[in-house]
């Protein structure tokens, strides 16, 4: 008798635990999927807080003639872009104006130049074989003196006056392009320009030059914007 009430209870106790309703079984979400993007890492987009500093020169030219018109610039920074002109007065007169910015600490990248890339966008540019379209960059370990004249009226249609540059490294070389297509540039002594990849990092800024040399011919440019940039992912 005891045997057979042991045995009833069972079942009850079995009967209630199976009646009893399953707790619902939470799955795992699903990881994040993040694409890599782009990051800016410096920019300038011509603004008053940029710090742009102008410098003119002018060199056996008519002597009555003040620099502001020989060697002009505009930095209109309420829509965003700098012009700079030249007007020499004759042809044995040199003039150049130039326009610099440095970079602030917080806009030095922590990434190498293996991620990274520069971008510098002019709108405007014209110039003829004694002009001299000098970009100089100094950010982090590369320095660079760049004269684009000669490379964008080898390289550039005549009738398209806008340009966009680019500095990249691909396996610890340089590859540069104007307007899309990729270029080497002359970096012999004669050339009069400049590349290290072994800088000390100690001075950081950007400047570009427009300069004519011993010719009556005007020069004209106005640039909007330049950047460094790299893809990748967000840190964490």
């Amino acid at each position: 008798m005891n045997i057979a009430k042991l045995l009833f209870s069972s079942l009850i106790l079995i009967s209630i635990i199976s009646c009893k309703e399953d707790e619902p079984f939470e799955y795992l979400e699903d990881p994040i999927e993040v694409d890599p993007t782009w990051f800016t890492e410096m920019e300038r987009k011509v603004k008053s807080v940029e710090g742009w500093v102008p410098m003119q020169s002018a060199d056996n030219c008519d002597p009555n003639m003040n620099i502001h018109n020989l060697a002009s610039y505009e930095l209109n920074y309420s829509r965003g872009f700098a012009v700079m002109q030249l007007l020499p007065s004759d042809s044995t007169c040199t003039v150049s104006v130039t326009l610099e910015t440095e970079f602030k600490e917080n806009e030095i990248s922590e990434f190498g130049w293996d991620e990274l890339n520069f971008e510098y966008t002019y709108s405007e540019y014209s110039g003829d074989s004694s002009s001299k379209y000098i970009l100089s960059l100094n950010y982090k370990n590369v320095e660079f003196d760049l004269d684009l004249a000669p490379i964008i009226a080898k390289m550039i249609p005549e009738d398209t006056t806008d340009g966009l540059f680019k500095l990249r490294f691909e396996s610890d070389l340089p590859i540069f392009e104007l307007n899309g297509k990729s270029f080497d540039p002359d970096f012999s002594e004669e050339s009069g320009n400049y590349f290290n990849v072994d800088g000390s990092g100690m001075q950081n800024y950007f400047q570009v030059t427009l300069e004519s040399v011993n010719s009556s011919v005007s020069a004209y440019t106005a640039f909007q914007y330049l950047r460094i940039s790299r893809f990748g992912l967000e840190e964490s």
